[in-house]
């Protein structure tokens, strides 16, 4: 495999130094569990305020392309509020989890997460 700035990939499966990104993973397994609703968040300019409302758009994408599917999911999420951690959570940087993104949305990291849980949650691999 090529490298990228001279750097050599590691593969590991231990996640273990990434405490945040597993917190955001163990809320959001955490949300599956109980199907979490957001509870309050500006519908008028994101239509996934809901956890019902996620999963019927993400249902709404399966069979689609996988251009057509990058394509509407990075829309759809684009639409969200972009609100700083320092505003949002009084955190300096704070990870937050599909269902806290549909409540109170969130910052850059905050829409890469949004987007790669619902591109699982479509099919796509890692």
């Amino acid at each position: 495999m090529p490298s990228f700035l001279g750097t050599k990939e590691t593969q590991s499966t231990n996640l273990k130094p990434f405490k945040k990104w597993t917190a955001a993973l163990e809320k959001f397994t955490k949300e599956e569990a109980s199907k979490t609703k957001a509870v309050s968040c500006d519908a008028a300019q994101f239509n996934l305020c809901h956890h019902d409302e996620w999963v019927k758009f993400l249902d709404s994408m399966k069979g689609k392309d996988p251009l057509t599917v990058l394509k509407e999911v990075n829309k759809t999420i684009n639409q969200a509020k972009y609100i700083a951690d320092d505003v949002n959570w009084n955190e300096s940087d704070y990870w937050a989890s599909p269902g806290e993104f549909m409540t109170k949305f969130g910052d850059c990291e905050d829409y890469a997460i949004m987007k790669y849980m619902s591109l699982r949650k479509i099919g796509f691999k890692d």
